[in-house]
């Protein structure tokens, strides 16, 4: 809820300065003012689907539009930290399981056979997807994911005993976090949530989950494991 009402409020800023200064930068305000709001409203809503990320892993040319002063800011960080930042873009946890910020094509490593995209915000580059199944579970961040959906998909990457699987979602933290422990859970190498995040943390230490992150993965962790492969 705290990003529905942050980004309410820049949303209630940038509607003042459209109404302050007028003309065109009035309308480029305004437009900016919308584009806030939208996002609030899908973080408030829980509504990751209002991103328009499609099959194809990118988000629609009509939301980007829309979207596209919100998106600047958002893509400009992420790339700002992606470029500063000292932690390594994925650490190796399990010999079948990665987990990752968002990767650029190049910087996928080679064995990797899936890739659970926990993203809404971001559009998935074509050669994180090529060569690989890649599964996307659309979630807002600091958000817990939706739960028949991210359950497949880890069912789905445990069903190849050959497989590597790389979670990510925008920085490797939060989502990404929850959806690695209980895909440990899953493969019968962590008996608790705790257990698992400490596993996770001992090779990524930057995976910290947000309240609602924490209950999903306590309320779902027993439901997980009676799935276990």
């Amino acid at each position: 809820m705290k990003f529905a009402v942050l980004f309410g409020l820049q949303a209630l800023l940038l509607a003042w300065a459209a109404a302050s200064w007028g003309g065109f930068c009035g309308a480029v305000c305004l437009w900016a003012s919308a584009s806030f709001a939208a996002v609030a409203c899908a973080y408030g809503l829980r509504r990751p689907q209002w991103f328009g990320k499609g099959p194809g892993g990118r988000l629609s040319a009509w939301h980007k539009a829309f979207l596209a002063p919100f998106l600047a800011v958002l893509w400009g960080t992420w790339h700002a930290i992606r470029l500063t930042e000292r932690q390594a873009a994925f650490h190796r946890t399990h010999p079948r399981l990665l987990v990752a910020r968002r990767l650029l094509g190049k910087e996928v490593p080679q064995g990797v056979t899936h890739v659970i995209d926990l993203t809404c915000e971001f559009d998935e580059p074509q050669a994180v997807r090529e060569g690989r199944r890649w599964l996307p579970v659309g979630c807002l961040d600091a958000c817990a994911p939706p739960t028949e959906p991210l359950l497949a998909a880890l069912q789905a990457t445990l069903d190849d005993p050959t497989s590597v699987t790389l979670i990510h979602c925008a920085q490797g933290h939060g989502r990404t976090g929850t959806a690695a422990a209980l895909w440990l859970g899953m493969a019968g190498l962590a008996s608790t949530p705790q257990q698992a995040l400490h596993m996770l943390q001992a090779a990524r230490s930057g995976i910290k989950l947000s309240a609602a992150q924490h209950t999903f993965l306590e309320d779902t962790w027993e439901r997980a494991l009676s799935n276990r492969s």
